[in-house]
């Protein structure tokens, strides 16, 4: 899958807190770590903006993908249930995925044309001390508005179970984090796809290439 190809069926979303994100992120991912600014980006008010966005499929990350990118996927998806409790199963957003290992792993893969993928290339850790007081600020807020913490909205990122899938820790537990390689191999393997269904349990998993928190449990229209 060539770059231009990627951005018009995904849309990458850097969890991190600003700093992190200008030392250095993956090409083309968007800097979202507040949930109003999420909302407002992937549920539009403009009907012509909003056909447009939900035509993509959401990859969120953060550092480690054990919190941050978790939780913002999670707080998406129970938006997009409140939006449409009328319209049960249907959602906007069918698939939501985690990168797994975040962006540690995907900037410290043995592959080293990762880091080609990066932009600057670069890796600021969250707890960098050069930035402690900007963590502070940012962390504070992300605590009052509930993401940052291991808890909570994660609890709403549940699947079907699939038996071809490798099944991973149970809710709310944060998914496993192998090597990033695998993601690279999406822009070259077929997308694979976890079946609809309206029966939802309370169950991870981990697939290839990326960690789904939830199956899609409704068909667009």
């Amino acid at each position: 899958m060539k770059p231009h190809e990627f951005i018009a069926k995904y849309a990458l979303i850097d969890c991190r807190y600003p700093y992190e994100y200008r030392g250095g992120h993956i090409k083309g991912a968007l800097n979202i770590y507040d949930p109003v600014v999420l909302e407002n980006s992937f549920f539009p008010k403009c009907p012509k903006t909003l056909k447009i966005m939900i035509e993509k499929i959401p990859i969120f990350y953060c550092e480690y993908s054990s919190a941050r990118g978790p939780l913002l996927a999670s707080h998406l998806r129970k938006s997009d249930r409140v939006r449409n409790y009328d319209k049960y199963p249907y959602l906007y957003y069918n698939e939501i995925y985690v990168l797994q290992g975040g962006y540690n792993s995907f900037y410290n893969s043995d592959d080293e044309c990762f880091k080609d993928l990066c932009e600057p290339t670069g890796y600021v850790p969250m707890h960098d001390k050069m930035f402690a007081d900007e963590f502070k600020i940012y962390h504070m807020r992300n605590v009052r508005n509930g993401i940052g913490l291991e808890t909570g909205m994660f609890q709403t990122a549940v699947i079907k179970k699939n038996p071809d899938i490798r099944r991973s820790h149970s809710v709310p537990q944060m998914p496993e984090s192998p090597t990033t390689s695998q993601f690279a191999s999406m822009q070259s393997s077929p997308e694979k796809k976890l079946p609809s269904n309206t029966d939802d349990t309370n169950t991870t998993v981990s697939i290839p290439m990326l960690t789904n928190p939830r199956t899609p449990t409704g068909r667009k229209k």
